[in-house]
C-alpha cells in the first residue's frame, strides 16, 4: 500500500482521502512517550497562533482525497544560542476544517463526521498537544536542518514521533517547519481502518495521515 505524507507536526488524525501517490513528506518514527527535555534556562518564543499554519491530508484506498486545516490555541518554543531545544503547542481540535468541499453539500457532513466519535471525538477531546522531547541538528531531504522528537497526544493517547524539520532563527523571530505522515490507528481513530475492520473493500481509508506544520514565533518579552 502506498503511503501519503503529513505536513504540520500535529493532528491529526484519521483524516481520509489523500492522493495515493508517493509521500511528499517523511514517515514519522513512532515510539512510546518519553520525558520532555529540560529547558528552564532557554529563551522562550511565543508562537503566533494566527500566522502559524497546520494542515492535514488523508485518503481512501481508491485515491479520493480530502484536506484541510487546524488552528493552534497556544504554543511556546525554546532556544539556546539561536538553536531550538524544546517547546510545545496545543491544537484546537474543534477547529478542524475542510478546504476542498467548501460550498458543496458534503462540507458540513464531512466536518460532522471528523468531529464525531468515528474520528476525533472533539467533544470529549477538544485539544491535541505536541511537546518536544529532543532536537538534533541533522541535515536531510527538502532542506531539513534538524530532527525533532516529541510526544503527540490525540484522544488522550500519547506516542513519541520523530521526523525531519527545518528550523530558522532571524533576530527575535524563530520559524519551524515540518512535513510528515503517521499511522492514525495508533490513536484509536478507527473509522474505515483495516487495522480494526475486515472486508472494507474500496471503503477502506488509509491509516496514514499527512501533517504539515509551519510555526512562527517571536521572542517573549523579558
Amino acid at each position: 500500500m502506498k503511503r501519503i505524507p503529513v505536513l504540520t507536526l500535529f493532528a491529526i488524525p484519521a483524516l481520509f482521502f489523500a492522493s495515493c501517490g508517493s509521500p511528499e513528506g517523511s514517515e514519522a518514527t513512532v515510539t512510546d512517550a518519553t520525558t520532555p527535555v529540560e529547558t528552564a534556562e532557554a529563551t522562550g518564543y511565543n508562537v503566533n497562533t494566527e500566522a502559524s499554519q497546520l494542515t492535514w491530508k488523508g485518503s481512501k484506498i481508491t485515491g479520493a482525497s480530502h484536506e484541510g486545516t487546524l488552528k493552534l490555541s497556544s504554543g511556546t518554543l525554546k532556544a539556546e544560542g539561536g538553536n531550538l531545544v524544546g517547546g510545545n503547542f496545543t491544537i484546537d481540535m474543534t477547529s478542524i476544517d475542510n478546504t476542498d468541499l467548501k460550498g458543496t453539500d458534503g462540507y458540513e457532513k464531512l466536518l460532522g463526521h471528523l468531529k464525531s466519535d468515528d474520528f476525533f471525538s472533539v467533544e470529549t477531546y477538544p485539544t491535541a498537544t505536541f511537546e518536544i522531547t529532543g532536537v538534533t541538528a541533522k541535515a536531510g531531504e527538502a532542506g531539513a536542518t534538524h530532527e525533532i522528537s516529541g510526544n503527540l497526544t490525540i484522544k488522550g493517547i500519547t506516542k513519541n514521533l520523530t521526523f525531519p524539520a527545518t528550523v530558522n532563527t532571524n533576530g527575535d523571530d524563530l520559524e519551524a517547519k515540518a512535513e510528515f505522515f503517521f499511522d492514525r490507528s495508533l490513536y484509536d481513530v478507527k473509522f474505515g481502518s483495516t487495522s480494526f475492520f475486515e472486508d472494507l473493500g474500496d471503503k477502506a481509508i488509509n491509516n496514514e495521515i499527512s501533517i504539515k506544520v509551519d510555526l512562527k514565533a517571536s521572542k517573549a518579552a523579558m
